[in-house]
């Protein structure tokens, strides 16, 4: 297992609009006590990273998660270096994203990542066994140019149910609203598509609106 950076001060939740990643930001936010791991520049220990590819659908959202969960906002931008060439394979791109994020944690001073990964019910063991080997991957990399320590890369929600998540985002005053779960339309969400189907569904079981 990786070694974190020594005297870690931040933490990086990976925003993604998913209903699991908002309830990793607001389980990080209620984790703070006041006055934690502040930096001397005042700023927030919780780090929120939106990846490019979910920028343009949190673009009006993100700010406002950010400010509720008081915590820094980094929305990425397009690198060409990190994108997959045409024909190129689509899982790289996952993989892609976690080393966006450990660089962007380490260059703040975050000793650790939350990447807000659901397996439970989509594709289970095997997808949770992809997961691990990526982030033990990634994290034995950078190791190698970063004797010192790298952020470790959490999974907390990993074998989470979508109604484990809804009924955690209610207990949590999660505002469903502001969940970005819709693949066809930033906003309103269609309704129609799978993932609207399903967290709908969830979150209609512990009454709330999205």
């Amino acid at each position: 297992m990786a070694t974190t950076p020594e005297s870690p001060s931040n933490t990086l939740v990976i925003l993604d609009g998913s209903m699991p990643s908002l309830v990793a930001a607001w389980r990080a936010a209620a984790s703070i006590t006041p006055g934690q791991h502040t930096s001397p520049d005042g700023a927030s220990p919780l780090i929120l990273f939106v990846p490019a590819a979910d920028a343009p659908r949190l673009a009006d959202r993100a700010p406002a998660i950010a400010t509720l969960c008081n915590a820094q906002l980094i929305i990425d931008t397009p690198v060409d270096a990190y994108r997959i060439p045409a024909g190129g394979p689509a899982r790289a791109d996952t993989t892609l994203l976690l080393l966006r994020a450990t660089l962007i944690a380490m260059a703040r001073s975050a000793g650790r990542i939350i990447w807000p990964l659901q397996t439970a019910g989509i594709e289970g063991l095997a997808a949770a066994t992809r997961a691990f080997d990526r982030t033990l991957l990634i994290e034995q990399l950078l190791l190698m140019d970063s004797p010192s320590g790298v952020p470790t890369i959490d999974t907390p929600l990993l074998d989470f149910s979508d109604d484990a998540i809804a009924d955690l985002a209610a207990d949590l005053g999660v505002p469903f609203e502001l969940a970005a779960f819709c693949r066809q339309s930033p906003a309103p969400a269609c309704g129609s598509c799978p993932s609207c189907r399903r967290w709908i569904a969830a979150a209609q079981k512990v009454g709330a609106n999205v």
